[in-house]
């Protein structure tokens, strides 16, 4: 934090520094420029002044007009060319450089060149000497005076005619004029100085205790979060952004508590619920193992029962073939029977005695009827034991075998049947004219033959349609142990996938137990 602090200092304090640096450097420029204008302005007026002030003087100590004689200039009866009393004296009153021109020529001047002598004998400069002996102006303003740069004032000397006879000059050396600017620019800078280390020493100690020390307090108070201290409240008085930050802070650590608080509750609950979701998925993954092994029991079941069913279909398709032969041979009896009828219908009267045949014949019929509904009976029941499907159908063999005893009856019955009718004939033949006698019996033979036929029709539809729903039953097995056996393969993908919903909800209970610890961390 200290170290934090100091940086914040350094870098307010080269700010600060830098800044009232940049404006002072403003301001002394502003300053320098003004006061080397103003001096400027002061300088020309000064030297200005100074002429007239001059000229005056030479008048009142030298009484008389400006005249040349021979090459000599006086004023009055005072020779000036090669004197130096009145400009060393003017030069004293002024601390200005004084010099009178005979013409262009300097005859009495305490400007000095080089070597350190009076420039005696110099000449004026062109710009000068246009204005002044030319045109008879006064000028003032820079010139270059023995290669010199000065600010100067010069006046025509004109004697009684008006007639300019030469120049009189009064001065100030640019060095001198600027050492002057010069010193007083030395002397803002240090108050300059003086004024921005008090600035800055002023601003240092408002800064720290309106902005540095909040700074300290708001870096104290985010360590404290840092740590894990979620209690810590920061007061700063006033209504700056610097009291705005801390409100935030504090309502961030009151946030960031009460979020943690919800986090660590959620937790708790999300570890006890991924523990009661592990144990419920290991639960039903046991469920799911137990039904896999039924169901591949199950499987194994049908598969029986289709084989059983399959061999049902073969049996009962020859029980069909066997009965469509039965159904023809009686078909052949009844027009046999329709034969007979013709033929003894002419002796009717002869038959008679074959009353007792004929009622045996209708014993045998009435076996041949029990028979039928018997066999009609066993074929619902094995219609009942086939869609039950039960112990690979055998109950459904039993029907069968019963069914094929029946056969062979109704097949000994007709043989009965047709031995009667045989001895019927040949008695017949010997008593044809008895045979009117028993018409009506064989007539009534005749519609029991016929009604035997269209019993054995009906065993025979009521056969092909136990064939048509054995077969069905059959692709119903079928179907149901290829479902079964789907069945078992995805009840295999069910327990891998509740497997992996365990692992993960013991994950996430691990990853809820490693979330509150973290959370414990935090002081609330």
């Amino acid at each position: 934090m200290e170290i934090i602090n100091r940086s914040i200092k350094r870098q307010m304090a080269v700010t600060v520094v830098g800044a009232l640096f940049l404006l002072s450097l403003i301001l002394l420029f502003i300053s320098y420029e003004h006061v080397k204008s103003e001096l400027t302005t002061a300088t020309e007026e000064k030297v200005k002044s100074d002429l007239l002030l001059a000229e005056a003087l030479a008048n009142a100590m030298y009484p008389g007009p400006w005249e040349i004689k021979g090459d000599k200039l006086y004023k009055g009866n005072k020779l000036i060319s090669g004197d130096y009393e009145f400009v060393d004296y003017i030069s004293q009153l002024t601390n200005n450089t004084c010099t009178i021109f005979l013409g262009d020529t300097r005859v009495s001047t305490n400007v000095k060149n080089d070597a350190g002598e009076r420039a005696i004998g110099t000449k004026v400069s062109e710009q000068v000497k246009k204005v002044v002996l030319e045109q008879g102006k006064i000028y003032s303003g820079p010139a270059i005076v023995v290669n010199k740069p000065f600010e100067t004032a010069y006046m025509p000397i004109k004697d009684t005619a008006g007639k300019t006879l030469g120049i009189f000059y009064v001065g100030v050396s640019k060095e001198r004029h600027e050492s002057a600017i010069q010193k007083n620019f030395y002397l803002q800078v240090v108050i300059s100085l003086l004024v921005m280390a008090g600035v800055a020493l002023l601003f240092r100690v408002l800064i720290g205790r309106t902005i540095l020390q909040p700074i300290e307090k708001l870096m104290n108070a985010i360590q404290a979060l840092e740590s894990g201290d979620l209690s810590h409240r920061l007061t700063l008085k006033g209504n700056n952004e610097l009291s705005k930050l801390a409100g935030g802070v504090n309502q961030m650590a009151g946030s960031l508590e009460s979020i943690l608080q919800q986090v660590a509750q959620h937790s708790s609950t999300l570890a006890a619920q991924s523990q009661e979701t592990a144990a419920a998925a290991q639960q039903i993954g046991a469920m799911v193992e137990q039904i896999t092994s039924n169901t591949t029991e199950v499987a194994a079941t049908a598969e029986q029962g289709s084989a059983a069913a399959n061999y049902a279909v073969e049996q009962v398709t020859r029980v069909e073939h066997n009965a469509q032969q039965g159904s023809q041979a009686v078909q052949g009896t009844v027009a046999k029977m329709d034969s007979i009828q013709k033929s003894v219908q002419g002796t009717a009267d002869s038959i008679g005695i074959l009353n007792e045949r004929c009622q045996s014949i209708g014993q045998i019929i009435e076996v041949i009827k029990n028979i039928a509904e018997q066999t009609n009976l066993l074929a619902l029941n094995a219609a009942i034991e086939a869609a039950r499907a039960g112990e690979s159908g055998r109950g459904f063999a039993v029907v069968a075998e019963e069914v094929r005893k029946l056969a062979e009856q109704s097949a000994k019955a007709a043989d009965d049947i047709t031995d009667l009718i045989v001895r019927v004939q040949r008695r017949a033949t010997e008593a044809v004219k008895d045979m009117g006698q028993s018409a009506k019996e064989v007539n009534d033979g005749v519609e029991i033959v016929h009604q035997a036929g269209s019993s054995l029709n009906v065993i025979m539809e009521q056969i092909t349609d136990m064939s048509r729903m054995i077969k069905e039953i059959t692709v119903g097995i079928n179907s149901t142990s290829e479902s079964t056996q789907q069945l078992a393969a995805n009840s295999d993908q069910i327990n891998t996938s509740i497997q992996h919903l365990a692992t993960a909800s013991q994950s996430l209970a691990q990853l809820a137990q490693d979330m509150q610890g973290s959370i414990s961390e935090f002081q609330q």
